[in-house]
């Protein structure tokens, strides 16, 4: 007999929490919750990114995948803002972006 979990929740840290947002955007009705420790998204809006399309990368993420985590009850980050190998600033945008939606969609996102 399969067991049958009560919630389902995408964690991961660094390169996970990267992970758990992929997951989370790709399917949203799947997770009762996305959480991600030291992650980021696709692309950065950081100034000192070696890739030089990484902001354009960036904010195409933001539009068109992250705000799918909006119709997720908790899409949760947790990270340093010293951090100095992934952008604070990327994923506080993210949160931010997931908030919005969410508030402009009437959905209850943490």
């Amino acid at each position: 007999q399969w067991y049958k979990a009560e919630r389902t929740v995408a964690m991961g840290y660094s390169m996970g929490g990267f992970g758990a947002f992929q997951l989370g955007c790709r399917a949203p009705q799947t997770f009762d919750a996305v959480v991600s420790v030291a992650g980021y998204g696709l692309g950065t809006n950081s100034k000192d990114a070696p890739q030089p399309y990484s902001g354009r990368v960036f904010w195409n993420f933001l539009e068109y995948e992250a705000t799918a985590m909006a119709k997720i009850p908790v899409v949760l980050a947790i990270h340093a803002r010293n951090d100095r190998l992934s952008s604070f600033g990327d994923v506080d945008q993210i949160i931010s972006t997931v908030d919005d939606r969410a508030r402009k969609d009437g959905e209850s996102c943490v």
